[in-house]
């Protein structure tokens, strides 16, 4: 009887369909990682989102109340007070150091905090081309907790168009860049100290000096930190708007328009200048602009490259993540700090 030959080998026909099979299987399989990685990423975010509001709130212990969002001359206009790093030899002449550089002690920083503080000689000079001891600019100095992992700016840790025109003339590196900026409310920059929509106000702006009895809406109630994306307003949906305002934001403070790499690009001088470290809402309802993921990207307070939201931190520590849904209404209530409106579940 003859005996059937033992096959050695897949046909063709088994070949391809085991190929064919484990396509679909990593085709399947790659959204979820994809999700997973995408969450260990809005994380790390919220995570760097309370680190900074934590230093803050142990910023508050030591002073008595929080940092300014930044440290502008006081003949600015609509500042709530006078500087609070003030020149030595001019009392009323603060240069415009943000609440990045401010807090660093508080975020085991130290040593970029004293190298800053020694090189604009006690805060008295600009801080814009000061180098360290390597030769790079300090602004260019990278803060990992200031940096969102999912963002995808063109320039990776750095940004560009926030540099002093200086620095890329002569080929340095751009400043870090940040994807936090400070929360001034449900009104501009421009607004935030204005006494008459002091029911606008956030817990931060120019020359700020917020303490916990201000906020009246309580800490649990009222963002402190927004994450902004690094993009342009074109990048976020934008057809006619500012195509060429700079991308997100940087830590150590505001850079003058006249300086800036890109300074002929913003139409309005506040993104150009303030909003390098702070971020705005408005007291209307374009909630298309000005919502989380609305088209100001470079110059709102909660935008991210994370999907379908943004995170936040309050002035308790607290972190959350605001979907692009959320009211408009409600994100205004949420920055306000004393519009006598308690927000529940968003």
């Amino acid at each position: 009887m003859k005996k059937t030959p033992l096959r050695t080998a897949f046909t063709l026909v088994e070949l391809l369909v085991v190929i064919a099979i484990i396509g679909i299987l990593i085709g399947m399989l790659l959204p979820a990682v994809q999700q997973v990685r995408e969450a260990a990423r809005r994380t790390t975010c919220m995570n760097n989102s309370r680190q900074i509001t934590l230093a803050m709130l142990n910023y508050e212990s030591s002073f008595q109340e929080f940092p300014p969002g930044m440290n502008a001359n006081a003949n600015a206009s609509w500042v709530r007070g006078g500087p609070v790093l003030p020149r030595p030899a001019n009392q009323n002449n603060g240069r415009a150091f943000g609440w990045g550089a401010i807090i660093l002690p508080f975020m085991e920083q130290n040593n970029l905090h004293e190298l800053l503080k020694n090189e604009t000689n006690r805060w008295n000079d600009n801080w814009w081309l000061k180098v360290g001891p390597d030769g790079q600019a300090i602004a260019s100095t990278i803060v990992p907790a200031y940096i969102c992992v999912s963002d995808s700016s063109p320039d990776g840790d750095y940004n560009r168009n926030w540099t002093h025109k200086d620095i890329i003339a002569a080929g340095g590196t751009p400043y870090a860049k940040s994807n936090y900026v400070a929360a001034v409310g449900a009104c501009s920059v421009n607004q935030s100290g204005d006494p008459d929509l002091a029911s606008a106000w956030g817990i931060f702006s120019r020359n700020s000096r917020t303490s916990f009895g201000k906020i009246t809406d309580g800490s649990s109630n009222v963002i402190a930190i927004g994450e902004r994306a690094s993009r342009t307003e074109i990048d976020s949906g934008s057809t006619a708007a500012n195509p060429n305002v700079s991308y997100g934001a940087i830590w150590p403070g505001s850079i003058s328009k006249a300086n800036s790499y890109a300074n002929d690009a913003p139409n309005s001088l506040e993104r150009s200048v303030i909003q390098a470290v702070l971020g705005r809402l408005a007291t209307g309802t374009n909630a298309r602009a000005w919502g989380v993921n609305g088209f100001r990207t470079p110059s709102n307070l909660v935008s991210s490259y994370h999907v379908g939201g943004g995170t936040v931190a309050f002035a308790d520590g607290s972190t959350h993540y605001l979907s692009d849904n959320l009211s408009f209404t409600t994100l205004k209530q949420l920055a306000g700090m004393q519009d006598g409106v308690v927000t529940g579940k968003f």
